[in-house]
This record gives structure tokens, sequence and C-alpha cells, in this order.
């Protein structure tokens, strides 16, 4: 047997992965194909029927297995090993496939040869290829992952499952969120798997919106990665204290803090000393700065989040004509973040600063409003994300530290709303006004 069987059956005891072999067909006589023997083939749709016998809640035990088919394990020389030194269930399917997929190519091409080589006359031949061709549409659909598919009843199990989750939780938000109690209420943050793109002219605060997610992150034990790409780490972390302690930014420049200040900073260092979900700040380097580098980083550090400021600055993965306009890669590059963070087994939520452009800036400051199409590349930006956010300020916004917060895109949720904003960056202070006063670190 190959080693990848072996790797799919000790993945039985697991809930993600029979999920897995259960989305990619494994409960069924034809998903199994892909599986050597009789034996194998039969354990995993007992596995499996047993998961959903439990509700989908239990899964089976190594002791389950070897008290039930260790007669037959033992014809077939295989162990169940711990899962924590396999390789992940995707990789064992779609080796498997792979396998199966080259064993029929060969089984199929003599077949065929013998077939067409049998009738005398062309029009026979052609309806023997053509009858054969059907039955290679078959075999090869067979093979295709599905793990972006289930059907409906499926679907509305899961969604079942879920609810029930969060009311098991008494929580209404997953995933990301900014720390801006109107604002999550409303999106109920971004869900693992969704992208927010936050979007302001330069020098109106999106490094700031970037840190306080990074900072509501560590605060609600969620563990999260920054990656800056134009400030420098020196004055992200100078930001952190003030976003995190409530310090003047000025202040904390000037070395004119109060001890008050001062000592909020160091309670705050010493509580991210202590936790597991401490935040990771990176300023990558060349050639490490594209979406699939950093989506894949982040999935290294075991991180659920991942906040990239900002999208001018990410690299391209594969270089485009020298003619074509650099934002004409932006969308190039949603793309390729979507695909890391919410096409595989495991996701991701993501926080992608971006840039207004001159005629945004231009046409607001007559309507008092930004558009999606303000920002750069925004057809295939509007796509991709799944939610879009700008921040608008007036002459008189930025004299009285206010600002609004405009949605520009829900997927998930609606009507759009707007917010009125405070937008104190001398002290990093950014809230919803009406809100209760933002939570520091206790």
């Amino acid at each position: 047997m190959r080693e990848s069987e072996r790797i799919l059956l000790s993945h039985l005891t697991e809930t993600a992965s029979l999920e897995v072999l259960s989305a990619e067909g494994f409960a069924t006589d034809q998903g199994c194909e892909v599986l050597s023997s009789d034996i194998i083939r039969a354990i995993v749709r007992w596995a499996i029927g047993l998961y959903f016998e439990s509700g989908r809640e239990v899964p089976i035990t190594k002791l389950m297995i070897e008290e039930t088919w260790g007669f037959e394990l033992e014809q077939i020389d295989v162990g169940i090993d711990d899962q924590t030194e396999l390789e992940p269930i995707e990789w064992a399917i779609d080796d498997l496939r792979a396998a199966y997929a080259g064993k029929i190519a060969h089984d199929f091409a003599t077949r065929m040869a013998v077939a067409v080589g049998e009738e005398a006359h062309a029009p026979d031949r052609v309806q023997v290829l053509l009858d054969l061709s059907h039955e290679l549409f078959t075999i090869t659909r067979s093979l295709v992952s599905r793990r972006q598919e289930a059907d409906a009843a499926q679907g509305l199990d899961m969604a079942l499952t879920a609810y029930y989750q969060r009311v098991e939780a008494n929580t209404h938000l997953e995933g990301l969120t900014f720390g801006l109690p109107s604002i999550d209420n409303y999106t109920k943050g971004i869900h693992l798997g969704e992208t927010a793109v936050f979007a302001a002219p330069s020098g109106a605060g999106k490094s700031w919106v970037g840190l306080r997610a990074t900072f509501e992150e560590w605060r609600r034990r969620r563990k999260s990665i920054l990656f800056t790409l134009e400030n420098s780490l020196p004055m992200t972390f100078d930001r952190l204290a003030c976003v995190g302690a409530g310090v003047r930014y000025e202040a904390w420049q000037e070395g004119t803090c109060s001890e008050q200040e001062i000592l909020r900073v160091k309670k705050l260092l010493e509580e991210m000393r202590d936790t597991e979900w401490c935040p990771l700040i990176a300023a990558p380097g060349r050639g490490e700065r594209t979406m699939t580098a950093m989506a894949r980083k982040a999935f290294t550090e075991n991180v659920v989040s991942l906040v990239i400021d900002q999208l001018s600055f990410v690299e391209e993965t594969t270089k485009g004509a020298k003619a074509r306009n650099r934002w004409g890669a932006f969308g190039d590059m949603m793309h390729e973040l979507h695909d890391e963070i919410a096409e595989g087994r495991e996701k991701l939520s993501a926080l992608v600063l971006h840039q207004i452009n001159r005629k945004g800036i231009e046409e607001a400051a007559k309507t008092g409003r930004f558009l999606m199409e303000h920002l750069a590349e925004a057809s295939e930006i509007e796509r991709t994300a799944d939610f879009v956010f700008a921040v608008y300020r007036s002459d008189f916004d930025k004299q009285q530290n206010l600002a609004s917060w405009q949605q520009l895109k829900a997927r998930r949720v609606g009507p759009h709303e707007d917010f009125p904003m405070v937008w104190d960056l001398s002290r990093g202070h950014i809230a919803v006004r009406g809100d209760e006063p933002s939570r520091r670190a206790e």
C-alpha cells in the first residue's frame, strides 16, 4: 500500500480530517476508488459513517479502529500513527488521486487503442472514441477536488452547527475586529477566509487602523501578524505604544510623557510578554513582500489574522509586462491573497490597507464621500474583497480631530452604513462617536 493510504487511515481520528474526507466524496464508492483495497475502503466509509451518526461532533479513536479492524489491518500490515506526526490529509488525498490517475491513464490508453483498432469503418471508430471520451470525463470528474463545494443539505447542517456554536459562546463576533464596537457589531467581525480593505489618502491614518486591529486581536486572545511595508519597525512599535497604552505620540517622540503614561506602557509590555498570542510585527525585505510569501509566513507562525500595510508596497509574484501600469497588478495581488487565505483547509482573516487615488481625493473634496472607483484597481478589489472601508476627512474634520468611516462594500451584511468618528492621531485615538471609550490594556 502507498504511504499516503497509511497517512489517510491515521487521520480518521481527527474531526477536521473527517470533514475533508466527507467533502471530497470518500463516503461514496466512487470517491473511494482511489484506495487500493476493499479493506481500506471499508474502514474509511465506516469511520465517516460513525462520525455523522454522532452528529459530526465525535470522531472515532485509535482504539476503536484497532478493536474493530485489528485483524484486517494485520493482514495488510498497517498501523495507525499519531496524527501529530503526519502530513496533511489534503496531501494524502492529492497523492492517492495522482497515483490513481496514472493507473487509469495507462489502462485507458491501452483499451482505447484496442477498441478503435478493432473497428474497420471510420464512422464506427469515431463513435467508439466519442463513447470512451464520455467515460474518461466521468472518471476524471471523480478525481477533481471538491473542497469548495457541498450539497445544500450538508451546507445547511454546517450553518446550523455554526449558529449553535455562536449561541453557546454567547458572541456574534467572529474573526478580526477593529476594537470599534459600532463597526464591529455591524460587520460581525472579518471572518476566517475573508478580506477587508481599508482605504484612505496618504497620511490619513491607515497605519493607525492596522495597528488598532492588531492590538484588538491581542486583546481578544487571537494571534496576528502585521506586515509593515512602508513604516519602519521602530516607528511601528512607537505607534503601538500609543494605541495600546493611550500615550500621546508627540510626547512619546519628544520624551515628555507623564509618569502615568510610562506606567501604562510598562504594564502593556509586561502583559504582552506573558501571552502566547503576542502579535508579530514583520518588515519583510525584497522578494518576501508578495502576497503568497506573506500569507505562508502567517500560516507558519500559526496566526489567525494578518494585516498588510499597505497594498502599494506589495511585490508581484510574477512580474508582468514592463508597460503595464503599476495599479494593474493590484487585482492580481488581491486574487493571490484570496487564494492563499480562503481556498485551503486553513484560513485566515485579512486586513489590507490601501491608497485613495488622486482623482478620488479631488472629487471627495466636493462631495464629502469616497466611492469604490476612487481606489486604485477598484474593480478587481471590489470582486475579491468582502468588505471595503474608507475614511474621509474634510478640512473642518482635521481641525476638530473628526472623520467619517465610510462603507463602500459589505458582502455579508447591509445596508451600507457610515460612522462618525473621533480621529485624533496625535494620541493614536480612533473611536466611533457615541461608543464607550475604547478599552486599553488592563
